[in-house]
């Protein structure tokens, strides 16, 4: 089978070694006429790494990638597509972000032909629809079961049809690792379509994505109604924008993508107000630094910013007070839940929280007037 369609795009040219341009015999069975058999790789799987092997391959078309036969050493084995295999082979040095190093300024996203994969499924033996790789020290979490062993697809991870995971974040920052494996926990994929912090909430509260932004929805009608406003938030036009949104976004599902457009996305503000609506503090750690940003019920405090080596300290406070956290990790531009063991069960209210006024504010004035009695007693003091 010819393949055709060159960009001269550094990621077009690495996977270009991967693939023969054409292929001799049957291009639907295992083979191990490739260079890359044999080839070592290391792959994340929750929070640890793993080495395996290239086994063997099978040749791609226009409509699907090469898929890879991989024999990881602890006895698992998984078979991944060339896009997913350039993120785990040893000795990739190439770039494959989204750019190009030619002056056409092509652009090649290696995520590109999955909404394109509709051609004709291969045959049973292939092991292309097998189920992938699921480990994470045996964790009943990584298979998207609750603690009494039945598949819970609202709080499992966003997956492909291939039942490969998509969108995880993992963690980087050594005392974030060490936290998570001290409470069990673990991040859970969701779908990168522009609601990934929706999805990341109703994946912790155990209902569907739809729910979430109908409850926040709900929550902004009721401050503005209160008269009141976010500490974090002024502006009345957010306030708008959260209770007309658009009405198909109130029946979104998890693990089927419902584009949006960046300047919908969710942030601090949605997350703030759920805080609120649910009376839960919530933490957001962040993957690209060493700190994490507490949101509390009150939406008359600002968030606070703290280093991740107070993070075990911090949940051992909130729990003392009797008060259970939620967890997402942020990686600049993507949010996870992450669902651990010892996490009581988040239950969401029908009724909104009662509202409570913010402490009224002093008047500049008399703040001026203490102020400048207080330098009139100082310089008395000073001629004595």
């Amino acid at each position: 089978m010819e393949k055709n369609g060159e960009t001269g795009c550094s990621f077009s040219r690495w996977v270009k070694g991967l693939s023969w341009e054409t292929v001799q015999g049957d291009a639907d069975k295992w083979r191990e006429d490739h260079p890359y058999v044999g080839k070592q790789v290391i792959k994340q799987f929750g929070n640890k790494l793993y080495t395996g092997q290239i086994q063997k391959w099978m040749p791609g078309s226009k409509q699907e990638w090469e898929l890879w036969h991989i024999q990881y050493d602890d006895g698992d084995e998984e078979d991944v597509e060339t896009h997913e295999l350039v993120h785990i082979v040893v000795g990739n040095t190439t770039n494959i972000g989204t750019t190009c190093d030619t002056d056409n300024n092509a652009v090649v996203k290696p995520n590109t032909r999955r909404q394109q994969k509709q051609s004709r499924p291969r045959q049973d033996n292939t092991g292309r629809n097998a189920k992938k790789k699921n480990k994470c020290d045996n964790n009943a979490l990584h298979n998207n079961k609750n603690k009494h062993g039945r598949v819970d697809p609202t709080r499992g991870h966003d997956t492909m049809r291939s039942g490969q995971v998509v969108g995880q974040i993992h963690t980087t920052d050594w005392h974030l690792t060490r936290f998570l494996e001290q409470i069990e926990g673990e991040t859970k994929g969701t779908l990168e379509d522009g609601h990934c912090l929706r999805r990341s909430l109703a994946k912790l509260w155990g209902i569907q994505p739809g729910q979430v932004i109908n409850k926040i929805s709900e929550g902004g009608e009721h401050v503005i109604k209160h008269g009141g406003k976010l500490q974090i938030e002024s502006d009345s036009t957010w306030y708008e924008l959260i209770q007309h949104r658009p009405e198909h976004w109130h029946n979104i599902l998890h693990n089927v993508r419902a584009n949006c457009t960046r300047e919908e996305w969710g942030g601090d503000n949605e997350i703030q107000l759920w805080a609120y609506i649910t009376q839960t503090t919530i933490v957001v750690t962040n993957k690209v630094g060493n700190s994490y940003t507490i949101y509390n019920p009150n939406v008359h405090e600002i968030p606070t910013m703290r280093q991740t080596n107070t993070l075990q300290e911090m949940h051992d406070q909130l729990k003392q007070e009797g008060r259970e956290p939620a967890y997402l990790i942020y990686n600049g531009m993507h949010y996870n839940p992450i669902v651990h063991e010892r996490q009581e069960e988040l239950v969401l209210s029908e009724d909104m929280p009662e509202w409570i006024a913010p402490p009224p504010k002093r008047k500049r004035t008399e703040q001026t007037q203490e102020r400048a009695e207080g330098e009139s007693e100082d310089d008395e003091a000073g001629h004595k």
